[in-house]
């Protein structure tokens, strides 16, 4: 105090003007990459945040999206059910998809021979792919109303093979047409006893490991 009072008021003005100005460096070096440190980590954070927050709304949204497509899904699976062949054995799928091609041959006025039952016995889903290989006589307008009623029937029928010759052709002309046809039909079946095989599979462990099994198409 008294150094300043032996100063006059200028250059007292002007060392405390000093001092004050050497205190505010001090404080801004000190207190500045600390303040300048937390405003980067805010800005940081409130990025991840935003991200974060985009993320959720386009889950929701996905989310949605993905709950109108299963719903979707399943009611196409339904209403597919009624043109699946059903039964508790490969024998009862193959004898309803023999006397579905049977009905459809003769339903078209064609004479149906023999009919072969070839079950599928990959297992390799919950769906099984069975066929018959059967043989048929009868005119072209026959075996045209045999093969609308495969393609537009109940049932998913897929033709794998056919095979039309005519035994009499040097018949005259006015002999009554006669086709001898032979085909191959599949359908798609769902078999009780691979549904519980393949649940049996997957739940038997296999050296200490529970079996993956079967996935369904």
């Amino acid at each position: 105090m008294t150094m300043l009072a032996s100063l006059s008021p200028r250059e007292r003005r002007t060392v405390i003007g000093g001092g004050v100005l050497l205190g505010v460096a001090v404080v801004c070096l000190r207190i500045g990459p600390l303040w300048w440190q937390w405003t980067g980590t805010s800005r940081a954070e409130a990025a991840v945040a935003v991200a974060e927050l985009a993320d959720a709304r386009a889950s929701v949204v996905a989310l949605s999206s993905s709950r109108d497509s299963l719903a979707a899904r399943n009611a196409r699976y339904l209403a597919l059910a009624p043109a699946i062949l059903a039964g508790r054995t490969p024998g009862a799928v193959g004898a309803a998809l023999a006397s579905a091609v049977f009905g459809a041959a003769a339903g078209a006025g064609m004479e149906v021979g023999a009919i072969t039952i070839r079950p599928d016995t990959s297992r390799a889903s919950f769906f099984t792919r069975p066929s018959v290989r059967g043989d048929a006589r009868g005119d072209i307008a026959g075996l045209t109303r045999f093969l609308v009623a495969l393609e537009r029937g109940p049932l998913i029928l897929v033709l794998r093979q056919l095979s039309v010759s005519q035994p009499d052709a040097g018949a005259p002309a006015d002999h009554a047409e006669s086709l001898r046809v032979e085909f191959v039909v599949e359908a798609i079946a769902l078999e009780q006893e691979t549904v519980e095989a393949l649940r049996v599979s997957e739940r038997t462990p296999d050296r200490g490991q529970p079996s993956r099994g079967n996935r369904v198409p």
